[in-house]
């Protein structure tokens, strides 16, 4: 691909065909995911967060509460739905709560 043809792209579209190529096709879509979590869980689930991974379909949540955990395993379906409408996509099918 030449200069000239690059001028014809935004820097974001560049961005996501790099993430696309390098990472895999869904790269993207899975950080939209992971991105999506605070918001969709809000501000007091998101403190009690330890670290959110997305891995072959699924989202690894990692809490420091027990109780918490319990908590959202009994909504995890809601969860995985509310998180693919936010992300505008279905890739995610499971959450694990650890």
């Amino acid at each position: 691909m030449s200069l000239k043809d690059y001028n014809q792209y935004t820097v974001g579209d560049l961005i996501n065909d790099f993430c696309r190529r390098s990472r895999g096709p869904l790269f993207v879509e899975e950080m939209k995911i992971v991105q999506a979590w605070p918001d969709v869980v809000g501000s007091y689930i998101a403190s009690h967060t330890l670290d959110v991974v997305m891995r072959g379909g699924g989202l690894y949540v990692r809490l420091d509460s027990d109780s918490l955990r319990f908590e959202l395993f009994n909504k995890r379906t809601r969860l995985v739905n509310e998180l693919n409408r936010y992300a505008s996509s279905s890739i995610l099918k499971y959450i694990i709560f650890k």
